[in-house]
């Protein structure tokens, strides 16, 4: 659908279904069905709701052609959806998309002309045998409004029998009888009786784990748009209990109740998603419905201008300050304020930025450099190490602010060392606004160091730092402003766990089933209690079982995205668990940081 691929059917809407019967074999009856002339026959159109489907949409379309009219609404794609449309002679119906799929599909509706309306996404195929269930229908007139029919959801390739997502869908309707209402799970308000067709679709929305994940971050934050219109702002405790009830719910409904396990691997990986999106939608209907005023990099920002440091100390070593940037023009001059007049020199090492990122960066320093990152970081730092001239390096990034208490705690290190090459820092990471002193997240930082004795062993996103000599401790602390909303992180942490995963099959190779089931079932659990009850998250609030129930949800994505790869490489890596040992260096602490940098 044009809404979240959910393991069950949405809820009919508020009326009563009347008995359905079924449509699909020619009739057994003696009597000669009644048929419409072939020039009275019923039209057929299919409505077809787009935005960035160039890798799918051809695929949907040439399932389609035998109808009598394509119609397609798109949301304003920026590649070649709609061209591809076209070239099928579609009709497309430019509309930037305004939050609502029902509303997508009624317009779809309004523009349509046959008699009867299919109503499928750019990830559905239309089979031969719903093709020939359909063209029968249209040669006899049907008395009801709306036909359901089943949909085949299909999981990295894989035909989903069970766990709840094969379903039926009521999306064949009669143009005139039929309107669309909701967010997401939009649901047709049908004037008639609903039949039942026997002839199926296939759908195939997961092309990969990113992109899916990736899609549903986008529906759970309408999703949770939907429940604070429809509910009013909800207490906290209210919002709590069904952060906890559904989340389990969700995953005992799909993987035991629908019989999820009888799909294997697939069947676990179903169910521990869409328990983790069920979190994320309680999580941002509890972000929406939260009153507290947030900090943010820019108040950071000002009490530094206004409490730092009126000059360098005298007699202290030099200081470089080295950032390494990708599309950070919101970020980026509040960051470097915080340091510009204070350090003596700035390096900055950019992405390929598409925004004003290096432009601004050249408002402070002519050290500005361009390099494709790769997503190595590691090679990224090094970079910035080799372009910078001072004694000492201090690496931060865009979204981050040097403290008045850390600038005066670092300068009295670049007067007197102690014999360290490096010293670790606090880092205060601030989640949705909220400084974090609990649930692990308040931790040390290695990012001050001798510019001669230090640089980066690693090949992925977490930095490996190796410093020649002794390191050093201090209790000043570096505040990090890592996003604005869950939206934003779970964009971020969908990437950083595929690069990781990438990167760790890389290296490793297969691993056992056995390890594969651990790690996303009782290593996540485990993540969950340290955070939440061993580092004290509860002390948190709200902000530290949402931090520890989405740390946990990483990490499961982490190795849901691992076992991809071991797909991708073969049914031999898939099932090299059967006859292979855990790799000594993959043993079970092995754990997925939750990245923000």
């Amino acid at each position: 659908m044009g809404c979240l691929e959910q393991p069950s059917p949405p809820s009919p809407p508020s009326i009563s279904w009347p008995a359905t019967r079924s449509i699909g074999k020619p009739p057994t009856s003696r009597r000669t069905p009644r048929t419409t002339p072939m020039g009275d026959r019923l039209r057929l159109s299919v409505v077809i709701l787009t935005k960035n489907e160039e890798a799918r949409i051809a695929r949907c379309l040439e399932s389609v052609r035998w109808v009598d009219e394509i119609v397609v609404v798109d949301g304003m794609s920026t590649d070649r959806t709609a061209e591809i449309c076209r070239r099928f002679g579609a009709r497309v119906i430019a509309h930037p998309f305004e939050g609502s799929f029902a509303q997508e599909r009624n317009l779809g509706m309004e523009h349509a002309q046959g008699d009867w309306v299919l109503q499928i996404d750019a990830d559905d195929v239309v089979t031969s045998e719903f093709r020939a269930t359909v063209e029968r229908l249209m040669q006899h007139p049907p008395g009801h409004a709306a036909f359901k029919f089943r949909r085949k959801s299909y999981l990295l390739g894989r035909f989903m029998r069970y766990g709840g997502w094969d379903h039926y869908l009521p999306n064949l309707v009669r143009r005139d009888a039929v309107r669309y209402e909701g967010l997401v799970h939009e649901r047709p308000v049908i004037r008639g009786t609903l039949g039942v067709l026997e002839a199926s679709i296939e759908h195939h929305p997961c092309e990969s784990l990113g992109a899916f994940l990736d899609r549903h971050n986008r529906y759970t934050s309408l999703a949770a748009l939907e429940l604070r219109r429809t509910r009013g702002v909800l207490e906290e405790a209210a919002i709590r209990r069904q952060l906890i009830r559904k989340t389990w719910k969700t995953w005992w409904k799909t993987y035991v109740k629908k019989q999820g396990w009888r799909e294997g691997l697939h069947g676990l990986v179903f169910s521990l998603f869409y328990a983790g999106i069920e979190a994320v939608k309680w999580a941002k209907c509890w972000e929406s419905c939260r009153q507290q005023p947030q900090a943010s990099a820019e108040n950071g920002a000002a009490t530094v201008l206004g409490a730092r440091p009126a000059a360098r100390a005298a007699g202290r070593r030099t200081l470089s300050v080295v950032l390494m940037t990708k599309n950070e023009e919101a970020r980026l001059a509040t960051c470097l304020d915080c340091v510009a007049g204070w350090a003596d020199e700035i390096v900055i090492i950019d992405d390929f930025s598409t925004d004003r990122t290096v432009g601004i960066a050249r408002r402070y320093t002519e050290k500005v450099y361009v390099f494709a990152s790769d997503d190595n970081h590691d090679q990224q730092w090094n970079r910035g190490i080799e372009r910078a001239t001072s004694d000492w390096v201090l690496h931060i990034d865009a979204d981050e602010v040097v403290t008045p208490r850390l600038q005066t705690a670092i300068d009295r290190i670049l007067v007197d060392d102690q014999g360290h090459s490096a010293f670790e820092m606090m880092r205060k990471n601030y989640f949705l606004g909220h400084p974090m002193r609990y649930g692990g997240w308040y931790h040390r930082h290695l990012v001050l160091f001798r510019r001669e004795r230090a640089r980066c062993r690693g090949r992925g996103i977490h930095v490996r730092l190796q410093v020649e000599g002794t390191i050093g401790r201090l209790e000043a602390e570096l505040e990090h402003y890592p996003f604005t909303s869950l939206e934003q992180f779970i964009r971020r942490q969908n990437h950083y766990t595929g690069v990781e995963a990438r990167n760790l099959f890389a290296l490793q190779g297969p691993v056992p089933a056995r390890e594969l089931v651990y790690q996303m079932t009782w290593r996540p659990m485990k993540l969950f209690w340290k955070s939440y009850v061993k580092q004290q998250g509860r002390r948190e609030g709200m902000y530290g079982l949402v931090f520890a129930l989405l740390y946990a949800f990483m990490h499961v994505i982490f190795w849901a995205k691992y076992w991809e790869q071991m797909l991708a490489a073969g049914p031999q890596a898939a099932c090299a668990g059967d006859r292979e040992a855990v790799p000594e260096e993959l043993s079970r602490d092995v754990t997925y940081e939750t990245t923000t940098g």
